[in-house]
């Protein structure tokens, strides 16, 4: 579940900052969904039981964990299972706006004329080595979605083996663009890779850091 407001202590929760990218017609379009499903759920657990439920960090919860809480294993499997769920619903909208985007191109006579890429900031674990989320330094979450397509130069089908990066985005947005990379910018254009061209010269290795000390998103900077 998520709510606006704790409903143990009224304080807005984490989620509200969400709530708040949206713009007011769409806030009261998810109150519409949301708002009755919360106050269902509510209905069913007693009001001195709040504050196990939902104290800090926010939890999710279904009825049917109410009616019989799992334990050990157990509850790992339920919360995994629970997470990925959502997780995967969200990645399903992703492809229906992409889907969204495609139709009006053709509708509109671009399809044939425009550089369409799809891209992440990193993979994602769907259990493999036991892990979900991202992070660690395995094959699943390393590799980073890039589907392309641009019929002028791409051949549908088209896969290509080499290392490419985040860093060689923009210059393979310039090079699409006839524009030339400035010499301060990273990375270099894959263009004549997803083209079928052979480049002798591109990467065969590359370095990965994930900043994670002392926490999460956290570097420590020492400066003499």
């Amino acid at each position: 579940m998520k709510f606006e407001n704790n409903p143990y202590t009224g304080d807005p929760n984490r989620f509200t900052r969400d709530i708040n990218h949206m713009n007011e017609e769409q806030r009261e379009a998810w109150r519409a969904v949301y708002d009755p499903i919360n106050e269902a759920f509510l209905e069913k657990i007693p009001e001195e039981r709040y504050e196990s439920f939902f104290q800090e960090p926010p939890r999710t919860f279904s009825l049917d964990f109410l009616k019989n809480t799992p334990e050990g294993r157990e509850l790992a499997r339920f919360m995994f299972h629970r997470y990925l769920r959502d997780y995967l619903k969200t990645s399903k909208s992703i492809d229906d706006g992409v889907g969204e985007v495609l139709d009006y191109l053709g509708e509109n006579g671009l399809l044939e004329n425009t550089v369409v890429i799809y891209t992440s900031d990193q993979g994602f674990y769907l259990g493999e080595h036991g892990w979900f989320d991202k992070r660690f330094m395995y094959e699943q979450s390393l590799s980073t979605p890039l589907l392309m397509r641009y019929p002028k130069e791409i051949q549908p089908g088209t896969e290509i083996n080499e290392i490419v990066l985040n860093l060689d985005l923009a210059p393979t947005f310039l090079d699409y663009a006839g524009l030339d990379k400035p010499d301060d910018m990273q990375g270099e254009s894959f263009r004549s890779l997803v083209a079928g061209e052979e480049v002798d010269d591109w990467r065969d290795a590359m370095y990965y850091h994930y900043y994670e000390y002392p926490s999460v998103h956290i570097m420590e900077i020492q400066m003499n």
